[in-house]
């Protein structure tokens, strides 16, 4: 994925105050995120500041106080924008250390972070987690682009001794939920707690396909209908249970699978929809 800051423009201006106050105008597009062509060509993803600052609110709302001053270190790349939000924004905006290399390794936590850093990571690599690699200890774990096992999440989570959070999204969407994997398994109940909307992101449910309204789209005001089919019992507010991707591509770990045409979601300026936070569970 291949990030692109539109500035150029605006530092050309004669006027340097005015040219300030172009480069902060919140409804200018000015990041755009391109998709890896695995299902068909790229695809530009535009985000205004307005977006990308409603997401970092949401994230320190949620996630703020639980981390405190923790420095943040990740395994996924800033040119992602699970990467970008969660390892360079959010921690730049809230006045947290974090770690410029990237963590490629379960044993490069060891060497790298400290005790009670954050680790931002995803199941395919949390999934490879040794035995060995206990400390140091992590003050939270954030999953996300892909399902959770729940025996991963458990054996994890047990190894760190730390509590971990998925989230859920897309490119185009932002954003949309969180839930804690459970402590332990346990038979006859569920293995994570039920899906939580990130603050002042609201859903429903559509012909069985999850609609949103929230500030991380380009209209904050209007429903969009997204290609991911839920259905009662998934989430806290409306009870909804995640049934996968509808039209579009399902990501099994790091694998995409193409599905069938993917669909236009008119709410996001026709582009074609393409996951980065997806979950099955």
């Amino acid at each position: 994925m291949d990030v692109d800051l539109d500035i150029g423009a605006a530092i050309d201006a004669p006027n340097l105050a005015g040219a300030a106050d172009a480069l902060l105008d919140a409804d200018v597009d000015r990041l755009v995120l391109f998709t890896s062509g695995s299902t068909g060509a790229p695809q530009p993803i535009a985000k205004s500041l307005r977006q990308l600052d409603a997401e970092i609110k949401a994230l320190e709302q949620v996630f703020g106080a639980r981390v405190g001053d923790a420095a943040v270190q990740g395994t996924v790349s800033h040119q992602h924008i699970y990467g970008l939000l969660f390892r360079v924004l959010w921690p730049l905006a809230s006045g947290r250390v974090f770690a410029a290399p990237r963590i490629e390794f379960p044993g490069q936590w060891t060497a790298q972070a400290g005790e009670g850093d954050v680790l931002v990571s995803t199941p395919s690599l949390l999934a490879q987690w040794p035995a060995q690699v206990s400390a140091p200890t992590p003050r939270l774990v954030v999953s996300s682009g892909g399902a959770l096992p729940a025996d991963v999440a458990a054996r994890v989570r047990a190894q760190l001794r730390a509590p971990i959070s998925e989230i859920f999204g897309s490119t185009e969407t932002g954003g949309i939920a969180w839930r804690e994997a459970a402590a332990e398994p346990t038979a006859g109940l569920p293995p994570c707690s039920a899906w939580t909307p990130l603050p002042s992101v609201e859903w429903r449910i559509d012909d069985g396909q999850l609609a949103l309204r929230s500030p991380h789209l380009p209209d904050p005001s209007t429903w969009c209908r997204t290609a991911d089919r839920v259905e009662a019992g998934w989430g806290v507010s409306s009870r909804q249970r995640y049934r996968g991707t509808g039209v579009s591509s399902m990501r099994f770990r790091a694998t995409r699978r193409a599905r069938s045409p993917r669909p236009r979601w008119p709410c996001c300026s026709g582009r074609a929809r393409r996951c980065w936070w997806t979950s099955t569970q």
